[in-house]
């Protein structure tokens, strides 16, 4: 299995909220209630980036 379609999830995550800050989809611009800050984001990428780090290093051996 490749890395892609082992850790799908954790990388769609991280390509969702880059999506929702390449089109404008934060708090800061569109002013609705639900939809994450632009702090809340990164925090989010940083977290899903560090899981897959962890993942990797984990599989790698490194864990």
């Amino acid at each position: 299995m490749n890395i892609s379609n082992r850790y799908s999830i954790e990388l769609n995550k991280i390509s969702n909220h880059l999506v929702d800050l390449e089109r404008g989809h934060i708090y800061e611009l569109t002013k609705t209630l639900g939809t994450p800050s632009c702090a809340s984001l990164t925090q989010h990428l940083k977290e899903a980036s560090q899981i897959c780090l962890t993942l990797l290093r984990m599989t790698a051996g490194y864990g």
